[in-house]
């Protein structure tokens, strides 16, 4: 009979006390006065393993662009799913002694649902764009569902952006989804001049900072439904 509550996290809690009361305070603040009402913060998300080889595959990449890091402004993009039945926040305030409810199982299929891209950077962001959820012939039938490949990538994705792409201090990052590394992305984003990353390593989407953005979406996507 529990309900995952609206308000979960120090930060939210935090904004929500300014929002609808006009009290500013700072997340120290509220976590101090959780503490000092016996309430301790879970963390509800699993970790996720890797073996060595990633590890260092992973260890390797970040050392050789964090030397970049101060040349270079970096444009982090993905695809993301969203669904009408999200997972809430990773972490839990609860009474002490009492355990956080599990992290839900999040399912796109027999649920709405709908696949969105976006692009952000120092002090940009693009359009957020929303993909179909079926593909039609050239006499308007539906034949089947969408999905996205190189040609349907550029145009709806970095058509929209590639003239902030073109910077010459700017790297654009992307995974190695095969939508996003066949041969005619990369001759687009060659033709225009646009620097790229190409060993981005496998299994790191946390090395993406667009997930944080999409983490936050989808946390408020929970809570409302």
């Amino acid at each position: 009979g529990r309900r995952f509550p609206r308000y979960a996290s120090a930060r939210s809690i935090k904004s929500a006390l300014f929002h609808h009361h006009c009290i500013n305070v700072s997340s120290r603040t509220v976590n101090r006065d959780l503490h000092a009402s016996d309430f301790v913060s879970r963390v509800r998300r699993p970790v996720p393993t890797r073996d060595a080889s990633d590890r260092e595959k992973r260890q390797a990449f970040c050392d050789k662009w964090l030397k970049k890091s101060s040349t270079y402004d970096f444009y982090f993009s993905d695809e993301c799913w969203l669904t009408c039945i999200e997972t809430t926040g990773r972490t839990m305030w609860v009474p002490r002694g009492q355990a956080p409810l599990p992290i839900e199982k999040k399912c796109r299929y027999n649920v709405g649902s709908v696949m969105i891209w976006a692009c952000i950077g120092r002090g940009f962001r693009s359009p957020l764009i929303f993909f179909p959820r079926t593909s039609e012939d050239d006499d308007g039938i539906v034949r089947k569902g969408w999905s996205l490949n190189g040609p349907a990538y550029i145009k709806r994705c970095l058509s929209r952006v590639v003239s902030h792409l073109q910077k010459p201090n700017v790297i654009f990052v992307q995974d190695g989804a095969r939508a996003h590394f066949n041969r005619q992305v990369l001759g687009y984003l060659s033709k225009k001049g646009v620097r790229y990353l190409t060993d981005w390593p496998s299994s790191s989407p946390d090395l993406n900072m667009i997930e944080l953005i999409w983490s936050l979406l989808k946390s408020k996507i929970g809570q409302r439904c």
